[in-house]
């Protein structure tokens, strides 16, 4: 069987660019680059059916470069603009979503190598939702993919429709001058309207090129950026939208100026409705099919001598077509992303619901962002123990909530500029007396707070400043531990910070008249600069400090200074989304339990007498969830046996019992 040289050129391009994005996945800088330029010719290769495509098929007869200078200038203006205007952002705002707002940090060989397989599609002329395939590769909050296939299936629907209806009305007046020579002024129009589709495309679909770089580019970035874009499309508008082309070029009449100034008209209506008016999230090329295949129908089936069959073969063709490419896009996903295959899971039933965890309570939700709970056990009454969270907010506060979950303004500390994450601790000596204690950070201000428990009396003066040299360190992270003489220690991190001095820790000592001082002690802490250090947990029986490391694991520290500073292990690095939550759970052994943030959420238990294996995992419906604590009581019914407390990112607290989870603990 004699092979086409393009195809055999084809196919040995394809090894090569597989061996080079097996080399490449390990390296994180090579693999961010290498993903970008192969994403970038592959998806508006693939979608250029969608924007410039008719444009190509009607100047056909026009030299390819002036093509490419009037659609290339207009994504420079277009990216220029993003560019100056979101602050280095290229996407004009849409990376900046939860779950896209932030680059990824590493990459395994499948997500390197899904821009090499939108190149076999588009070879294929199969179109696919590069939406679909690209963000979902790299989202870490991954969103319901069965909505979005669903209001894509909508869009076609409209697009379908629309179509329909409009060449239903205007193919009388296309056939009636189809054989005259368009009038200039059609030119123009069809330039102007093409145009402005492109840029409009650029706007919403930029993001699918752009998600694994920085979200905010340096002025070299974006020249290397933007120059290489430039001049992919020339390569696309030399080899005249290459393969996927043909999607165009076989509908009726399309190559006729007028017809294609139509479609781009329309089709630029349909965008900006269904992606600036309406907030559905919609993969653009579904809706450019169906607004094809209606259109092919209309003329056919509205022109005495129309090819009905015809055009039914080209709609079912691309309609199937369209499914493949979306199947490979939902396959590729799930197999890359972790997130993914576990929301798609649990929405065919494929995790059984029951192995799911409910929690039986849900807190009054908030009005914004909320992180990190605490719990406080009131031995004397334990029905009247208290959780604490903070919510994040310029304006933010320290929220009290009782075992049913609903809000005690009257104790709640408002008022307070950005608390990040809070701690407690019981009987920590001051002025030779015991008091329990609540410690916040206070992010904007560079201080942590000191409050008694359960009254909430403000025990710091009006507020303690950390990191004392630093001019705007931004205190996030804080564990307590308390020494062999009583006294209480305060372990801190920040937003932004070296190995080795990430950390610092404090002895907070009396000033003499019941309030809280500071007094430093170290710098500590290894890290590994992927992204950045938040969750502290403190083992107050074994007196060990445990932290999360994001997007490398976990590592752990002895919390007396006397002990030294250096790191005993690390361990959990197979963590699929971010991991930043610590809870340390002593029942009949004792679990280090880390989040693991993903929409269905799952908390990975590791046990240290077995050398720190992960032993099992538990999945909840608490969202994104970056906070947790445990307390083993005994607590009223139903937190009998112990309560286990995990931030959702629904902006509430999720209450779940350990008869609900203990399960997930059982080890041989």
């Amino acid at each position: 069987m004699k092979i086409e040289s393009s195809n055999l050129y084809f196919a040995i391009l394809l090894i090569v660019l597989s061996v080079i994005c097996w080399f490449v996945a390990p390296y994180k800088d090579l693999a961010m680059w290498t993903i970008f330029f192969l994403a970038a010719y592959s998806a508006i290769a693939n979608d250029s059916i969608q924007t410039i495509g008719t444009f190509i098929a009607s100047n056909s007869h026009r030299k390819w470069y002036y093509l490419w200078l009037f659609m290339g200038s207009i994504f420079l203006l277009t990216v220029t603009y993003s560019w100056l205007n979101y602050d280095g952002d290229i996407s004009h705002g849409r990376l900046f979503s939860k779950g896209l707002n932030e680059a990824p940090s590493n990459f395994v060989f499948l997500q390197v190598f899904a821009p090499v397989v939108l190149l076999i599609i588009t070879r294929l002329k199969m179109p696919v939702s590069t939406s679909i395939l690209l963000l979902s590769a790299f989202t870490t909050q991954a969103s319901s993919i069965t909505s979005i296939i669903s209001k894509s299936f909508f869009g076609y629907f409209i697009a379908f429709c629309i179509a329909i209806f409009v060449w239903i009305i205007t193919t009388g007046f296309f056939e009636k001058y189809k054989k005259t020579k368009p009038s200039k002024i059609w030119v123009p129009l069809q330039w102007v309207s093409s145009g402005a589709l492109w840029s409009t495309w650029i706007m919403q679909d930029m993001a699918n090129i752009a998600v694994v770089l920085p979200r905010s580019l340096n002025t070299d970035q974006f020249v290397l950026v933007t120059s290489s874009v430039f001049f992919g499309l020339g390569l696309l508008f030399y080899l005249k939208g290459d393969r996927i082309q043909e999607i165009v070029t076989e509908k009726s009449d399309i190559i006729d100026v007028r017809a294609a100034t139509v479609v781009d008209f329309i089709y630029a209506c349909l965008l900006y409705y269904l992606k600036i008016i309406s907030t559905i999230p919609i993969s653009t090329t579904w809706v450019f099919i169906g607004l094809l295949g209606g259109r092919e129908i209309a003329i056919n089936f509205r022109k005495i001598d129309g090819d009905k069959v015809r055009a039914i073969k080209l709609l079912v063709k691309d309609t199937v077509y369209a499914f493949i490419g979306l199947l490979v896009s939902v396959i590729l996903a799930i197999s890359i992303n972790e997130n993914m295959r576990n929301q798609i899971f649990k929405d065919f039933g494929i995790i059984d619901e029951k192995e799911i965890v409910e929690p039986l309570i849900k807190t009054e939700k908030v009005e914004r962002d909320i992180d990190d709970p605490a719990i406080w056990y009131n031995e004397k009454n334990p029905s009247k123990s208290i959780i604490l969270g903070t919510q994040k907010d310029e304006n933010g506060a320290l929220i009290v909530y009782d075992l049913k979950g609903e809000i005690d303004i009257n104790k709640s500390v408002y008022g307070l500029a950005r608390p990040n994450n809070v701690d407690v601790l019981n009987d920590v000596l001051i002025d030779g007396n015991y008091v329990d204690i609540a410690v916040v950070t206070e992010r904007l201000k560079n201080n942590i707070r000191i409050y008694s428990l359960p009254e909430m009396i403000e025990l710091d003066g009006g507020g303690l400043r950390v990191f004392e040299n630093e001019i705007n360190p931004q205190p996030m992270g804080i564990a307590l531990w308390r020494d062999d003489t009583g006294y209480g220690h305060v372990i801190v991190g920040k937003k932004n910070g070296v190995s080795g001095k990430y950390l610092n820790q404090y002895k907070l000592e009396s000033k003499g008249d019941g309030t809280f001082k500071l007094k430093f002690l170290r710098s500590f802490g290894s890290f590994s600069g992927i992204k950045e250090i938040e969750a502290i947990a403190i083992d107050l029986k074994n007196n060990y400090i445990y932290y999360s490391d994001e997007n490398f694991g976990v590592r752990k520290y002895h919390a007396d200074v006397e002990n030294g500073n250096d790191e005993i292990i690390s361990f959990g690095n197979n963590f699929v989304g971010d991991h930043e939550g610590i809870s340390i759970i002593f029942k009949k052994n004792k679990y280090i339990v880390v989040s693991d943030q993903q929409p269905i959420n799952q908390f990975r238990i590791f046990m240290p007498e077995k050398e720190y294996k992960e032993i099992g995992s538990f999945f909840t419906t608490s969202i994104d969830s970056d906070g947790s604590d445990f307390h083993p009581g005994p607590f009223p019914a139903p937190f009998k046996n112990g309560i286990f407390v995990a931030m959702s990112d629904d902006l509430s607290f999720h209450y779940f019992s350990w008869d609900q989870i203990k399960t997930s603990f059982e080890v041989d």
